[in-house]
């Protein structure tokens, strides 16, 4: 197992991993616009991010670590991005698609539980992390979470944050160090079925 920086060839399986873990189609009334909603969470991710980590297997990206880290400037490119296509994402909101009117009111209840991570240069935020479904359960999680823990050591982040919710696998953290702060009690309804999705709030000290 190797480590690196994102590639842009790297593109096309965080595309397909992020489509697939936040199940758009299930949001969304066609492909078109699941395509579109993909665009915008990882142009999201992009704006928000300025540290990459990717796990490599015989040279092929086997899971993914992106964060943003207190003393590291963020792109400004990726911030200009997402307010135009995000622009285009709430002229959906007009539309009587319940799904999308469910995935806005859930991601404002992220944003509101991300207020409460601290704005500071010893305080690193962890955005997006994932493996490929091959990978999983073969310790690449772990590794990825290893590595990152000691670039946080080498760049003087003293806590890491993270938001998750109840539909991912929000145990994993639990058993990495992290410990639950904060909780927003939510549900999802979608084809007249209603789930529940609490979202948590999660912290490391390192």
């Amino acid at each position: 197992m190797n480590f690196r920086p994102i590639i842009y060839s790297d593109f096309k399986y965080l595309y397909k991993l992020v489509g697939n873990l936040w199940c758009f189609t299930e949001f969304c009334h066609n492909a078109k616009n699941a395509r579109f909603f993909t665009s915008v969470a990882v142009t999201e991710v992009f704006a928000t991010t300025n540290f990459s980590l990717v796990a490599t297997i015989n040279g092929k990206p086997s899971g993914f670590l992106l964060a943003n880290i207190g003393n590291i400037p963020t792109n400004n490119k990726h911030v200009a991005r997402f307010n135009r296509v995000s622009k285009k994402l709430y002229t959906l909101s007009n539309t009587e698609n319940q799904g999308i009117t469910e995935y806005l009111r859930l991601t404002k209840a992220f944003n509101n539980l991300k207020h409460q991570i601290p704005t500071d240069k010893h305080v690193a935020q962890i955005i997006f992390f994932a493996t490929t479904p091959s990978a999983r359960g073969t310790g690449v999680g772990s590794a990825l979470m290893r590595k990152f823990t000691k670039v946080c050591e080498e760049k003087g982040i003293k806590v890491q944050y993270l938001l998750t919710d109840e539909q991912c696998t929000y145990q994993y953290y639990d058993r990495h160090g992290f410990h639950k702060v904060a909780k927003i009690p939510e549900k999802i309804t979608l084809n007249s079925k209603t789930i529940s999705n609490n979202i948590f709030l999660y912290t490391k000290k390192i």
